[in-house]
């Protein structure tokens, strides 16, 4: 067995393979045709690529954070109306988190700055209120 040679290749389905075969390990593929079906280049993963690209793009339902991200505090509390403020706590010297809660269970993680700005961090569904119980 020659560790020194070695053959390269992947049938199609069709049955027609492609048999490459180097010289010595570590020179390469030599090139046998003109098309991206012989061989591997950048423009022929390029070519193969754009089509997937194009397919994977981000889906078009509208998110309810992709029209707010950041407001002056009172405007963003009027965009949550039938919100209530469930929640508060201080990040650090300049940012309050709030977590504003519907009655539903819908809740909207909004960081305060201390300019006044707000902005929406996180958004989610199935918010509860715990009580702890007595000690």
């Amino acid at each position: 067995m020659d560790f020194g040679k070695r053959e390269v290749g992947a049938p199609a389905s069709g049955g027609a393979g492609v048999a490459v075969k180097t010289q010595a390990a570590g020179q390469g593929l030599r090139k046998t045709g003109g098309n991206c079906h012989d061989r591997v280049t950048f423009s022929c993963m390029l070519l193969r690529l754009i089509p997937l690209m194009l397919l994977a793009g981000p889906a078009l339902a509208q998110s309810p954070i992709a029209e707010v991200v950041c407001l002056p505090r009172a405007e963003l509390a009027l965009r949550l109306s039938g919100a209530e403020l469930a929640a508060a706590g201080l990040r650090d010297a300049d940012t309050v988190l709030e977590v504003w809660a519907r009655p539903s269970g819908a809740w909207t993680l909004v960081q305060v700055y201390a300019n006044g700005m707000s902005c929406i961090l996180a958004m989610g569904e199935a918010w509860e209120t715990i009580v702890p119980p007595p000690a």
